[in-house]
């Protein structure tokens, strides 16, 4: 028993991190996504935002009878969701503080809803407030990504 009390605070440290990065990212992708407006192609979203974290098709007939109308959608979010790792009623930390989109997606997701000619029709961006210091942190990582790679293509020619 011992061994697995070990792991508790590890495991609540890894979901900070793991959520404190996907939370810098999913600002960016918003950021960026102020770009994205009505009538854009996929391939121009593509381009602006990269590859979508998931998608919904349009509901079919009998989705449309119990939920509703709903066009295609790409959204981009996160799997760690932070605010729920304290959840008040609960008496301790929540262990399993994940994002799950069983029939759509979250409201802190970034979402293009496309028309049937296969055309943005709304982009859904939430406002998220940017996370100092995992972005500062992530701003530093990607920087020296980038440095590396200059510096490594620089050594090939």
């Amino acid at each position: 028993m011992m061994p697995l009390a070990g792991l508790k605070p590890i495991w609540f440290v890894t979901l900070i991190v793991v959520g404190s990065a996907e939370d810098s990212r999913q600002y960016q992708v918003a950021e960026k996504a102020r770009a994205v407006h009505f009538g854009m192609s996929p391939d121009q979203v593509l381009e602006i935002l990269g590859r979508p974290d998931d998608s919904f098709k349009a509901r079919d007939f009998w989705q449309f009878v119990f939920l509703g109308f709903d066009s295609e959608q790409w959204y981009w979010g996160s799997t760690v969701d932070l605010r729920a790792i304290v959840i008040p009623s609960w008496p301790g930390l929540n262990p399993m503080p994940f994002n799950l989109r069983l029939f759509s997606y979250d409201d802190y997701d970034l979402v293009i809803c496309w028309g049937f000619d296969d055309r943005v029709t709304e982009v859904r961006r939430p406002e998220l407030k940017p996370p100092h210091i995992a972005h500062d942190l992530l701003e530093c990582w990607l920087f020296v990504a980038d440095v590396r790679q200059i510096v490594f293509e620089q050594a090939d020619r």
